[in-house]
């Protein structure tokens, strides 16, 4: 008896010893496994922090924190929200180490929990970016005023239709005026932020809804479209030997300019073109006049990223059934007028370029096209006839724009304030590609893209 119970007191200790043995590995590994998400959580939390930028930190501000990080000056806590899912966070704590590897900031967080610890490594990519920045342009038509019933920001009249969505800043009573066959379609109607809908639109049907089906909504806050600032004019170039260039009849009929230059007139008459030879890089042209009466521009040797840049002093003429870049991409031609005569596009021409006027009114009229982005400091817009704008991004904020006839827009409008009117006018949004506007137009700005290299909990 005494042998067996010797026995079994020997198998009771190996057992009890066994099962805390057990025990305290479970309870290590459990606590290892909370150790883990401690340092997850803090490796998480700073990442998201740097590239998100919730607190909206200027880049001064990025730039000095991204810096004491690359030089491991880190703070040993780091504030995580506590709930009802982490009470474990109240009896652990997290120390976070960062440093940099190459270009990159390699940030260390160690998790402990009742006295053990475990660590997560997360690499990020700093990368200093001088980029520009152009405003939201997500709407077929936006209008920056607040108008009133008397001054109205949007006005449609006759059966126009808007495809895609619109938006104002208006919140003024009947500062949206619109006819019983206007509408929108494929799209929602946002006006200003606490504006009340029924006040601000005014329409003949019953309800605003009638003309917006797809509905009304009040923008979050109000946006900003900031005018854009016209460019100081090159002083460098050279002046050519003829600085008034013409098209007279000549043998062969080739007319060539394939240096950059400063002139008086360029002008191209009687259907006769003139090259442009870009050599695969810039051109810059600064001319006083430049008249396209009854004449075509061509570009040659355009290389990857070439563009005919031209500079426009007093005045610019496109008219009769004159062409400049047709059939190019309008990335490759841009045009900065500075004069106070208006620009005015009739007959059947057709523009493929940018432009940015800097105060002269705009007029396209007759069947004449632009095909690029347009933008304008000045207080007029006029489209009529049968004109068409295949405008990208057309930006006037500055301006009251007025299409009738059969005008059409295409691409996404920014004005002041707008009135349609006539059948087959029409407003198209088409998504805008932000990377052929001429954002420099807003000065260039700076900014810090952080991203992951290695994210270990994906």
């Amino acid at each position: 008896v005494l042998i067996s119970l010797a026995i079994l007191g020997i198998f009771s200790i190996s057992a009890i010893t066994l099962f805390r043995a057990d025990f305290n590995h479970a309870q290590r590994q459990e606590n290892k496994m909370q150790a883990y998400y401690l340092a997850r959580s803090g490796a998480e939390t700073l990442a998201s922090y740097l590239i998100y930028n919730p607190e909206g930190l200027t880049i001064t501000e990025r730039q000095v924190l991204i810096d004491d990080l690359l030089n491991g000056k880190t703070s040993t806590q780091v504030k995580i929200k506590e709930d009802e899912d982490r009470e474990f966070l109240k009896e652990g704590s997290i120390q976070i180490k960062t440093q940099k590897i190459g270009s990159n900031l390699e940030i260390t967080s160690i998790g402990i929990y009742k006295g053990i610890s475990d660590k997560v490594t997360v690499t990020l990519g700093i990368e200093n970016i001088k980029g520009r920045t152009v405003p939201i342009i997500d709407t077929a038509l936006f209008t920056v005023g607040n108008g009133n019933e008397g001054n109205p920001v949007i006005k449609l009249e006759g059966s126009v239709k808007i495809k895609g969505s619109i938006g104002s800043n208006t919140t003024g009573k009947n500062s949206i005026q619109l006819a019983w066959s206007t509408g929108i379609t494929n799209g929602t109607l946002s006006i200003g932020p606490g504006a009340n809908i029924n006040e601000v639109i005014q329409t003949n049907r019953p309800s605003p809804l009638e003309n917006i089906p797809e509905g009304i909504n009040n923008l979050a806050s109000s946006r900003n479209y900031p005018m854009p600032v016209f460019p100081s004019f090159p002083e460098y170039l050279p002046v050519p030997n003829n600085p008034n260039f013409t098209t007279p009849w000549i043998p062969g009929g080739y007319y060539l300019i394939n240096t950059n230059g400063k002139y008086n007139t360029i002008q191209a008459t009687s259907d006769r073109t003139i090259t442009f030879d870009l050599g695969g890089g810039e051109r810059i042209i600064r001319v006083k006049n430049l008249d396209i009466s009854q004449g075509n521009i061509v570009l040659r040797n355009t290389g990857e990223n070439g563009k005919l840049i031209f500079y426009v002093e007093n005045s610019f003429k496109l008219s009769g059934s004159s062409n400049i870049n047709k059939g190019g991409e309008f990335e490759r031609v841009m045009v900065y007028y500075a004069g106070s005569e208006a620009i005015d596009f009739e007959g059947s021409t057709s523009y493929v370029g940018n432009i940015f006027v800097n105060t002269a009114n705009i007029k396209i009229g007759g069947s004449g096209g632009i095909t690029g982005h347009i933008i304008t400091n000045g207080t007029s817009v006029d489209i009529s006839g049968d004109a068409s704008a295949y405008s990208r991004i057309f930006y006037a904020p500055n301006s009251y724009v007025n299409v009738s006839g059969s005008g059409k827009i295409k691409g996404a409008l920014i004005a002041k304030s707008f009135f349609a009117s006539g059948g087959g006018m029409s407003i198209e949004f088409v998504e805008p590609d932000i990377d052929t506007f001429p954002g420099e137009v807003f000065g260039e700005d700076a900014s810090i893209e952080v991203k992951y290299i290695n994210n270990p909990w994906k």
